[in-house]
């Protein structure tokens, strides 16, 4: 890994020479006219020729390459220019995702190869990144940043969980930001303005609405219609209570939040209504769930309803790995036609969309 001679002058507080070996080294890799790190537009986007047909290992030290300049950048205070290289380490994990064989169906689905250097230099980017985002106030970003880095080394073998790898991650920083709320009432008073290119100058303010009768929760789909907020769903804690319940509150008058009619599907056919999508299509608002019925809330004449969907798959989703006919998993973790048997006069079917 050529990018360790810049860690060693970055290690001894050598910070332009080892910005400048960074470079180097960066340039073997990528070539003298290639642009890195990249910007929206060019070479289509996160999934580049130049990335897909690269060597992990050329990879693992390319991302080495632009930790490093991250690095360097933030010593001079360049937070702007030190997060567009740490995403450029993004950028390469997710091109060695998708040239995995074979590829994860869904993009939720982590995937890691059995090349430790890589899986380190992925966390060191993200760690990076975390730190740099909550320096500025952006807290729920620089929580997913380091969450991240935890689960996504955490089922790793062994040889990929070195004790630089786990400082990295750092589980001590990883608790105290999960327990944080994004706006932290604690933390919003003391933040000042140090990254202006970076963050928005305003502050957060507690509306005062009058008898707010929904139960704190999380977990919760929402949207927003015709100036009123419409939250339903989620959950109280991990151990409950679980809620099914519909509220609506008028932003112009911020009055009562006033109740609408509970989600009549009960759990024991669709689960749990917590971390659902809601959207919001030609009045209505849709809720997916995953499952071949799809409810939705007709927004005009405040009532649920429904349509069923059908999928069949093709070669290309079968290649995929879709299996038992039916695209999205289930909450047992399988890919079925589990939901109930709905009856509905309405049908739509579910198509694969065009890849980029």
């Amino acid at each position: 890994m050529t990018c360790r001679t810049g860690d060693a002058l970055f290690a001894a507080g050598k910070y332009e020479e080892a910005k400048k070996s960074y470079w180097e080294c960066a340039l073997k890799v990528v070539g003298p006219n290639y642009r890195i790190p990249g910007v929206a537009g060019s070479e289509g986007g996160v999934r580049t020729n130049l990335y897909t047909t690269m060597s992990p290992y050329d990879r693992a030290n390319l991302m080495g390459c632009c930790n490093g300049i991250a690095k360097c950048l933030l010593k001079e205070g360049d937070l702007e220019g030190a997060l567009a290289w740490l995403d450029e380490v993004a950028v390469l994990y997710y091109n060695t995702y998708f040239t995995s064989e074979p590829a994860p169906l869904y993009d939720w689905i982590d995937y890691s190869i059995d090349l430790p250097e890589l899986t380190f230099r992925r966390t060191v980017g993200l760690s990076a990144a975390s730190d740099i985002f909550f320096s500025i106030g952006n807290t729920g970003t620089a929580t997913h940043r380091r969450w991240v880095a935890n689960t996504s080394t955490i089922n790793l073998p062994a040889p990929h969980k070195t004790p630089r790898c786990i400082a990295e991650v750092d589980m001590d920083k990883n608790s105290d930001l999960v327990q944080l709320r994004h706006p932290n009432p604690a933390l919003t008073t003391e933040l000042e303005l140090t990254a202006p290119e970076l963050q928005v100058r305003g502050s957060w303010a507690k509306l005062p609405i009058k008898n707010a009768r929904i139960a704190a929760r999380y977990g919760f789909a929402s949207f927003i219609w015709k100036s009123r907020m419409y939250i339903a769903g989620g959950l109280k804690s991990g151990l409950g209570p679980f809620y099914r319940d519909f509220w609506n509150l008028d932003l112009e008058k911020l009055d009562a939040r006033k109740p609408l009619p509970d989600y009549p599907v009960p759990a024991r056919h669709t689960g749990q209504f917590v971390n659902w999508t809601a959207r919001v299509y030609e009045n209505k608002a849709y809720i997916f769930t995953g499952h071949p019925r799809i409810d939705y809330f007709d927004l005009m004449i405040q009532q649920w309803d429904s349509v069923e969907t059908t999928y069949t798959p093709i070669p290309e989703d079968k290649k995929a790995g879709v299996i038992n006919d039916w695209p999205y998993v289930s909450s047992s973790g399988t890919q079925s036609l589990d939901a109930a048997n709905y009856s509905g006069q309405a049908f739509c079917v579910w198509r694969r969309t065009q890849e980029d």
